[in-house]
């Protein structure tokens, strides 16, 4: 499998960027752009341990927002498809899974399994009145939807 894409939300100078990867991926810029930031965000990904991030590495000082990493791989291989289960059911063509770091130090590393995407955001917010809230614009956002079918896709949804 390959990297895909990496999504950074609050670490060091970085608010909320998505980058995408190629088969050869490489970071060009002055310094102070963040290509250090990133290579430490991927390390504390793959290979952080717990503890290993403080409040000094939030965005900008924003501790009241977490932490997160999120990496989407491509290119899975039967043995991939294998080793992460229910995670990568057939035919699915990509995995995605993020390492979130909260402000009482807790760290979660987490994945979507068979699931509708558009709940991502509404599992990642903090609190039940943020979670409520993107709840009620998705489904006016998705009027195309009969309402009930909401209620079933939130009831098998994985938490």
């Amino acid at each position: 499998m390959k990297i895909h894409t990496v999504r950074i939300k609050n670490f060091r100078t970085l608010k909320d960027v998505t980058i995408p990867f190629d088969t050869i991926t490489t970071f060009i810029g002055p310094n102070g752009a963040g290509k250090s930031t990133v290579l430490r965000a991927l390390d504390w990904y793959f290979n952080g341990k717990p503890g290993s991030l403080t409040e000094k590495d939030c965005s900008f000082g924003v501790t009241t927002e977490n932490v997160e990493v999120q990496v989407t791989f491509t290119d899975l291989t039967d043995r991939d498809r294998e080793a992460l289960g229910k995670y990568v059911p057939a035919g699915v063509k990509t995995f995605t899974a993020w390492k979130r770091w909260a402000t009482d130090g807790s760290e979660v590393l987490s994945a979507n399994a068979k699931g509708f995407p558009e709940f991502t955001a509404i599992k990642a917010a903090n609190g039940a009145t943020a979670k409520k809230d993107l709840y009620a614009s998705l489904r006016s956002s998705r009027s195309d939807r009969h309402p009930n079918v909401f209620g079933l896709m939130a009831a098998t949804a994985p938490s």
